[in-house]
């Protein structure tokens, strides 16, 4: 699938610390489909997040908690993320 491709070549810049390719590419993956839209879409959050786009990267892990409110590995996911924050990272009050 070429959603895969696309998440795979996220994981890769992301693991270079290119994150704002890294969510680009997500974002492709997520957008033409991918085997696991779920981790896609956690992933785009948390490239967003690390790329300086708190606002997008917020809405995103928003939206996952309102689809799946018992899902514990999102919460760490999320918590995980934010410890891992860039400087600039501002949480929002939600």
């Amino acid at each position: 699938m070429l959603g895969d491709c696309y998440d795979e070549l996220a994981e890769v810049a992301a693991n270079d610390g290119e994150y704002e390719r890294a969510a680009r590419l997500e974002r492709r993956a997520v957008e033409i489909g991918c085997r696991n839209q779920i981790v896609a879409r956690e992933m785009l959050a948390w490239y967003l997040l690390k790329a300086g786009s708190v606002a997008e990267g917020e809405t995103i892990f928003a939206e996952l908690r309102s689809e799946r409110p018992d899902d514990v590995e999102l919460l760490v996911t999320m918590g995980w993320t934010r410890c891992s924050k860039p400087s600039t990272y501002s949480p929002s009050t939600s």
